[in-house]
């Protein structure tokens, strides 16, 4: 009878948490007036209106706005079970040990371009948001110099506008204060101008849409900083939790890296971001946090 049960709250659960169309995500600071600034939002089409992000029936209240993730190391990721447990982000790394996206001239390599188009797809079907990290500091030596990185940014942000991809967050490095950066530390020392590039690719393509540009800060940061200016999102760790999120009119996701450390940081901040190996014992760990209770089998 256990086993019935549980399996018939899986699929209840699974059912609700379908995605009825193609996901689009950005910010209450990006939409503008009338929306909740330190919020998320997202809608199935450009025609809906937008709602704030977990606010339909199966979501806890407390989770309205905010957005609950892992990170994976690569494209190549199983979404399903991260979906059937309310999970609604994942960060997705352009470079890794497991492969590059991009080539040493900054093009797209075609074969790991379908591989993101059909995570892409397949995250939009389950209402799931993808951040997607350019750089890594043990990886940027792979490219043949800055303008090569530059040009890997309008490469990989023209081709989510041509393939309308509206589910993506955009984060230049996640590890930006690490060590090991080449080129004379040319991607830390130049954030906002990778920000600024990422934005007037939509100007010039004169899109509907904009996808929200992330900045992670793991050092201390001020809220009048050019790393808060040129943010849409800010995810922050280590140093940069001293940030008081309600001085900020963006959402602030924090990097954490259990189930337990992102209960705490639900209850100040807009998300978390889990950095353990995503696995199904993880994701339910973290589903009481965003999910309501479902449908429970009797104790023995």
């Amino acid at each position: 009878m256990r086993e019935i049960l549980g399996a018939v709250a899986a699929v209840l659960l699974g059912a609700a948490i379908a995605w009825p169309g193609s996901l689009e995500v950005s910010t209450g600071f990006l939409i503008g007036p009338r929306h909740d600034p330190h919020a998320f939002y997202v809608r199935n089409s450009s025609a809906a209106a937008w709602q704030k992000s977990c606010s339909t029936a199966e979501f806890r209240k407390t989770a309205q706005g905010r957005l609950l993730g892992v990170t994976f190391p690569s494209a190549q990721a199983d979404l399903q079970p991260l979906a059937l447990h309310g999970l609604q982000l994942v960060r997705v790394a352009l470079q890794s040990p497991a492969g590059s996206l991009f080539a040493p001239n900054g093009a797209l390599r075609p074969a790991e371009s379908a591989r993101l188009h059909t995570l892409l797809d397949a995250a939009s079907d389950h209402g799931v948001a993808v951040e997607l990290v350019f750089f890594d500091p043990a990886l940027d030596q792979d490219f043949d110099s800055p303008d090569a990185m530059l040009a890997a940014v309008r490469h990989l942000t023209d081709w989510l506008i041509d393939q309308n991809h509206r589910n993506v967050l955009l984060d230049p490095a996640a590890d930006w204060g690490d060590p090991g950066w080449d080129f004379d530390h040319f991607i830390p020392q130049n954030l906002p101008r990778v920000a600024a590039l990422i934005r007037e690719r939509f100007q010039l393509k004169h899109t509907d849409f904009a996808l929200p540009v992330v900045i992670t800060a793991g050092s201390r940061l001020a809220g009048n900083s050019i790393l808060v200016q040129e943010a849409d999102v800010i995810v922050a760790h280590g140093e940069a939790l001293a940030l008081d999120p309600r001085t900020v009119q963006r959402p602030v996701l924090v990097r954490e890296k259990s189930a337990q450390g992102c209960a705490a940081a639900l209850e100040k901040y807009a998300g978390c971001l889990v950095e353990e190996k995503a696995a199904t014992g993880l994701y339910r760990q973290l589903a009481p946090l965003v999910l309501k209770p479902v449908l429970r089998s009797p104790k023995p």
